[in-house]
């Protein structure tokens, strides 16, 4: 077992190296590559829990949530433009 992230961790079952939520042990799927393509996903507004008078207007960054799609727990949020694809967190070496 290698812990990745809080609520993330890297298991061994049966052969199969796989991602798993800690939170709910929800198998994500193969560990063989990034695991955001695995998660549900959520966009939020760059002003999500601030002030109406500190939310910038008309931001082309988002705030997206990488989520276990089980039990709803955030693994990692990045901030970045809405229309990129998302960033790779970690890369395991052979």
């Amino acid at each position: 077992m290698t812990r990745v992230l809080e609520h993330l961790e890297i298991r061994t079952t049966g052969g199969a190296v796989e991602y798993h939520c800690l939170k709910c042990e929800h198998v994500l799927g193969s560990a063989d590559g990034d695991y955001k393509p695995l998660t549900a996903t959520m966009d939020a507004p760059m002003g999500v829990g601030q002030p109406k008078w500190l939310r910038p207007e008309n931001s082309r960054y988002v705030l997206r949530h990488h989520c276990c799609p089980n039990c709803g727990v955030a693994f990692e949020v990045d901030m970045m433009p809405a229309e990129d694809e998302p960033l790779e967190s970690f890369r395991l070496d052979a």
